[in-house]
């Protein structure tokens, strides 16, 4: 057991976006809600206090996409991200 916590919380920053669709943003974000206990429990399964936070972040995200919680764009947005955070930590 890792002992993390999962919160939601109002944003933090303003952020200026260009024109969307408010329905589509939402349906895309439903399923986070719609399968909270089910997004635990998988991802308690792959991560471990022996990891880094980015390895246990990665394997998150990767079973979150085995089980289509997630979308294989956000994995590559994430890896991408990730690899920009090492950058600036070297």
């Amino acid at each position: 057991m890792v002992n993390y916590q999962l919160g939601f919380t109002n944003a933090s920053v303003i952020q200026k976006r260009n024109p969307h669709d408010y329905i589509k943003d939402f349906i895309s974000e439903t399923p986070m809600y719609k399968h909270c206990d089910e997004i635990i429990e998988i991802v308690s399964t792959v991560i471990s206090p022996e990891k880094q936070l980015t390895d246990n972040l990665l394997l998150a995200y990767e079973a979150l996409l085995k089980h289509d919680i997630v979308l294989q764009k956000e994995l590559i947005t994430l890896k991408a991200w990730l690899s920009d955070v090492k950058y600036l930590q070297d």
